[in-house]
């Protein structure tokens, strides 16, 4: 079986490099295909997909290929058996030929929130964590009014929807928490407490674009600005009190498109950025914290899986204002995935810089039966097998 993954930035190997090397081990013909049209400057640029950021793999070496853009993708994709994206088809199928099965892999909310119902209409399967994620993304389309209940849209939904949990996950095994602690010099007794700051950034345009559509004079932007970063300079020095109380390393996690401001690097005892992708620096951090803090991450779903409490910190509605129906779905209901008791506890921007500093570790301990229950829901499964069930899924649709 010839297989190729769709490589547009660097860091996609954090979700496919397991199901790489599995295709491997089982002598699948494996091709990585770097789109070399990606920007190499800007906010994204230091993710250009070079081939050399390829990781290395522990079953052999696939082929690599580099492509320009959706012109040569078209021909290229004919090449091969099957084809592992995280977006849908970006063309039509060419009724001439026999086309590569396409695999859209879930990878966070913007399989559903980005690509709407056509990620599933130009995809042949889209592999989902859970059965539950295939729900979800039909109440938002309903919310956003873009399929109604029982149409032909949500019939193929259901048909092209494949639970076959979190491959990345995989990676986790190759992870040894001693050589962690030693490369960053934080002692072996001593706890972690890993930060993720909030992912928007600061500044005009970055807020602009969690308020889109509203007008702003100069004097309101300054006001609101100046409102929403002495908030994020308080939750961080609440989430340093936290970890100075519990005698803990205070490990800021960040992406190089979001640089966090300089006060919150100042309290860091440790600052990261993603300095590996197979195995992802994030899966270094969990496998070595007592406790993991961000806003709204998908990061819950690795800390969940390895057992790491997860503390979700919400912003109010002024400061981020996001869809009304990403909100309904994903964010604010009982329950959702960044609040679930015994997993992931959502504290109020203002309960969290009151509370965290006099919070200890043991307030936020994972109960072992909650997270059965969490990743049976949202990570559909715990058996180290979600590799083999996407090349399953794959033989199947091609025999």
């Amino acid at each position: 079986m010839r297989l190729a993954f769709l490589v547009q930035r660097a860091n996609f190997y954090r979700l496919y490099a397991p199901i790489v090397d599995e295709a491997l081990r089982q002598g699948w013909d494996v091709e990585c295909w770097h789109d070399y049209s990606q920007a190499r400057d800007g906010q994204k640029g230091y993710n250009f997909p070079a081939v050399e950021s390829a990781p290395r793999f522990a079953s052999g070496t696939p082929r690599f290929r580099t492509y320009q853009g959706l012109p040569e993708l078209r021909v290229l994709q004919n090449s091969t058996d099957a084809v592992v994206s995280l977006s849908p088809r970006p063309f039509d199928l060419d009724p001439s030929r026999s086309s590569a099965t396409w695999l859209m892999l879930q990878h966070a909310l913007s399989n559903f929130t980005g690509y709407g119902p056509d990620g599933f209409r130009k995809s042949d399967l889209v592999g989902l964590y859970s059965d539950h994620w295939a729900e979800l993304a039909l109440e938002f389309f309903r919310e956003k009014e873009l399929v109604r209940p029982g149409d032909g849209t949500e019939r193929e939904i259901e048909t092209k929807a494949r639970a076959v949990g979190f491959p990345e996950m995989e990676a986790a095994s190759l992870v040894d928490p001693r050589e962690v602690r030693r490369r960053l010099g934080i002692p072996a007794d001593k706890p972690v407490v890993v930060m993720l700051p909030y992912s928007y950034g600061f500044g005009p345009s970055s807020f602009r674009a969690t308020h889109r559509g509203q007008q702003w004079s100069r004097w309101a932007l300054a006001r609101r600005l100046v409102r929403q970063v002495w908030s994020d300079v308080n939750v961080v020095k609440a989430v340093r009190g936290f970890a100075s109380r519990n005698g803990a390393h205070l490990v800021v996690k960040a992406r190089m498109k979001r640089r966090p401001p300089f006060y919150t690097r100042a309290v860091a005892g440790t600052h990261l950025y993603d300095e590996s992708v197979y195995p992802a620096t994030i899966l270094e951090l969990l496998k070595i914290a007592s406790v993991c803090v961000g806003f709204y991450s998908t990061t819950v779903h690795e800390a969940a899986y390895l057992g790491i409490p997860y503390v979700c910190l919400r912003p109010t509605d002024r400061d981020v204002r996001g869809p009304r129906a990403v909100q309904r779905v994903f964010m604010d209901r009982s329950k959702s995935c960044w609040d679930f008791p015994g997993v992931s506890t959502l504290l109020e921007v203002p309960e969290a810089i009151a509370s965290l500093p006099r919070s200890a570790l043991d307030d936020f301990k994972v109960d072992a039966q909650a997270r059965a229950a969490y990743v049976e829901k949202f990570l559909g499964y715990d058996d180290g097998r979600s590799s083999k069930r996407v090349l399953d899924e794959i033989q199947h649709a091609r025999d």
